[in-house]
């Protein structure tokens, strides 16, 4: 019986249909801490909210502040001792104004756009060659009903 469902934004194994792309859901938190020791890097993470927390000329204490959270729990994310929760990921996400993606991964939106109109030329063209093929097939059949 699933108690929890957990869900990250920029999965990779994500295969379903009719949600945003790379959405996942994890049935347990042993699924997303299994995803998140596998994938996510604290120290790289905690220097991006850094980077992004002094871009604001913020002190530490102050963006513990904002956010609710003690100067302890930010110091401890920034430096990678701590990995920050989903929900706090996503609060983190929503006051900097960045993605998920970008703070856990280090992936720009942009990136992510990107990369998925590059997928989609790609599916394009194997359309396209799939119907040349077809066209040609025709032709050279025609061809050889006329010699």
């Amino acid at each position: 019986m699933i108690e929890e469902l957990y869900l990250f934004y920029d999965c990779k194994k994500s295969n379903r249909k009719n949600l945003r792309p790379n959405l996942c859901f994890f049935a347990n938190a042993k699924c997303y801490m299994d995803w998140k020791e596998e994938y996510m890097n604290g120290k790289e993470c905690g220097k991006r909210i850094q980077q992004l927390r002094q871009e604001m000329n913020l002190s530490q204490e102050q963006l513990a502040e904002k956010l609710n959270v003690s100067q302890n729990m930010i110091a401890k994310i920034e430096c990678g001792l701590r990995r920050p929760s989903i929900d706090f990921l996503i609060e983190l996400a929503e006051f900097f104004e960045t993605s998920i993606s970008y703070l856990v991964l280090g992936v720009s939106a942009e990136h992510i756009d990107k990369k998925r109109e590059i997928e989609e030329a790609i599916e394009l063209i194997d359309q396209m060659a799939e119907l040349l093929q077809g066209k040609k097939e025709e032709l050279l059949q025609m061809k050889k009903e006329l010699e």
